[in-house]
């Protein structure tokens, strides 16, 4: 036998046919205050599309390996330099050498790093980017006069609006 059915508001409408389980709709045959059926409260309004997605930090890679050999000869005619970056950004490079280097070839030192070479491009995302690195000419004879490959640090400085990104390989030049 089912169980019984209860009327807890007290109107005489039972179970699943009482619309209105909470108010007394005496007389109604739906269970609810004049007849009337309340609508369903409304979720109010929708969250919208959500927070924005982050945008993607910068950062790249330079297509030259750690220690590879760039020879000096290209070098002083502009040396193409590959690289990749994660956004849409332009890039500026530097060959530097260091002071003690620097006094090895007949170069003089204010800081403790020269910056023999340098260039400027642009990067996308989808293909990433080159420029062209030329040493300066105040320092083109020093490297031309070279007698043996000499260490030198390849830098690459990625900048798209505030966000920067730097990457520091380690290459020889002769």
């Amino acid at each position: 036998m089912p169980p019984p059915q209860t009327d807890p508001d007290g109107d005489g409408v039972y179970g699943d046919a009482d619309k209105c389980p909470d108010a007394n709709g005496s007389g109604a045959l739906n269970g609810c205050p004049g007849g009337v059926v309340p609508s369903p409260p409304s979720p109010g309004p929708s969250p919208g599309p959500g927070p924005q997605p982050l945008p993607t930090p910068l950062s790249g890679s330079l297509k030259i390996k750690r220690n590879a050999k760039l020879k000096r000869a290209s070098l002083l005619k502009g040396s193409k330099v590959g690289f990749t970056c994660s956004r849409n950004s332009t890039a500026t490079a530097t060959l530097a050498i260091t002071k003690k280097t620097a006094k090895k070839l007949h170069v003089k030192a204010r800081k403790s790093s020269v910056t023999l070479a340098s260039g400027k491009g642009t990067c996308t995302a989808a293909g990433g980017g080159s420029l062209k690195l030329k040493v300066s000419k105040t320092y083109a004879r020093a490297v031309r006069r070279a007698h043996r490959a000499f260490p030198a640090t390849l830098g690459l400085v990625l900048a798209a609006g505030t966000d920067r990104a730097t990457l520091k390989t380690p290459v020889k030049v002769g």
